[in-house]
């Protein structure tokens, strides 16, 4: 669902600026780091991402856990076992 809204994002954004020209990027050059540093703040940088997915990863199982929770306690659930009082003797249920 989300792949699909950013895919609608984008092709509309094409779409909407075609013959516009691209703006400036500027980047902005890192500070003087010396190669230890440099690779410290890769790591660091690789830890927080890791840590991130991670996280993903949880919210996403719970999420697929909880969906697929849902019809199987539905399909499980028969007239007569989901609170619904059995018909007395001789008592026309179908109305």
């Amino acid at each position: 669902m989300v792949i699909l809204l950013s895919a609608t994002v984008m092709l509309l954004t094409r779409l909407t600026s075609q013959g516009k020209p691209m703006t400036e990027v500027k980047v902005t050059s890192p500070p003087s780091m010396n190669t230890m540093e440099q690779l410290l703040a890769v790591q660091n940088a690789i830890s927080k991402v890791e840590e991130l997915v991670q996280d993903a990863n949880i919210v996403l199982l719970k999420i697929r856990a909880l969906l697929l929770a849902f019809p199987s306690q539905a399909a499980s659930c028969s007239r007569w076992r989901c609170g619904l009082q059995r018909p007395s003797a001789g008592v026309d249920i179908t109305g």
